[in-house]
């Protein structure tokens, strides 16, 4: 069975019999996946103590393939960082509580938000972003949590639905298109194809204002739909971080 080597973020794990471990990850290649790993925390706990902390980096080695229920076998972790412990601004971490609150919803435990808001800004570098494709990973990040929260958009993009109403989550024609919290043209398509799953390599001709603009609506989707409440203040600083 093949054996492949991916990057991501730890959301959780859990002991599974006497000498094993579901971990739950969300990759850049293969999006959210159960990994199993055989080995008992006493017997190895220098593999899996990467595990042991919610929101850690990681770059494991997967083999794929039917496991114990249906998951991939952890082979080995070649990385992972808890991210440095740095200061930060009381305005900047706003933004990492709001993003930290939606996590813990999905993952229905405590995260500590400040190491989220680590991991985007030391990790992912979101908001000194050179790399583009670590901005288009969060995109797609936050588009699954929409889902995993029960508010996937509905429809597709198409030549008549050419507009995304944020409010109430649905691909639109141009008539309905015409009013406030409406996403049209180039940022519209955008949304189609990310909720197409094409992404990445396929974002290419998506220059890095665009994707920190869509990535900003984004957020103000899942804040629109889930229920919670991001100041002006706290969405000007967003805008401002995020080009």
């Amino acid at each position: 069975m093949a054996v492949e080597v991916v990057s991501g973020i730890v959301l959780g794990s859990r002991e599974y019999g006497e000498r094993g471990m579901v971990v739950q990850l969300y990759t850049r290649e293969l999006g959210r996946v159960g990994v199993m790993s055989y080995a008992g925390r006493g017997n190895d706990g220098a593999k899996l103590s990467p595990f042991l902390r919610v929101l850690s980096t990681v770059r494991v080695a997967l083999r794929l393939g039917r496991h114990a229920e249906g998951m991939p076998k952890l082979v080995d972790v070649e990385e992972w960082e808890r991210g440095a412990q740095r200061g930060w601004s009381c305005e900047k971490m706003v933004v990492g509580c709001f993003i930290g609150e939606l996590i813990q919803r999905l993952l229905e435990e405590r995260v500590p938000n400040e190491d989220f808001y680590l991991f985007l800004v030391e990790r992912l570098g979101l908001f000194t972003a050179e790399t583009q494709d670590e901005v288009v990973f969060l995109m797609v990040f936050l588009l699954d949590l929409a889902k995993s929260l029960g508010y996937a958009p509905q429809g597709e993009y198409t030549v008549s639905n050419r507009y995304f109403d944020v409010t109430h989550g649905v691909f639109c024609g141009r008539g309905e298109g015409e009013r406030a919290g409406v996403i049209a043209g180039a940022d519209a398509a955008v949304w189609g194809r990310l909720l197409d799953g094409h992404y990445l390599a396929d974002l290419h001709d998506v220059d890095g204002s665009q994707r920190c603009r869509v990535l900003y609506q984004e957020l103000r989707y899942l804040e629109v739909h889930s229920g919670l409440r991001l100041s002006l203040r706290s969405l000007e600083v967003l805008k401002e971080l995020v080009g």
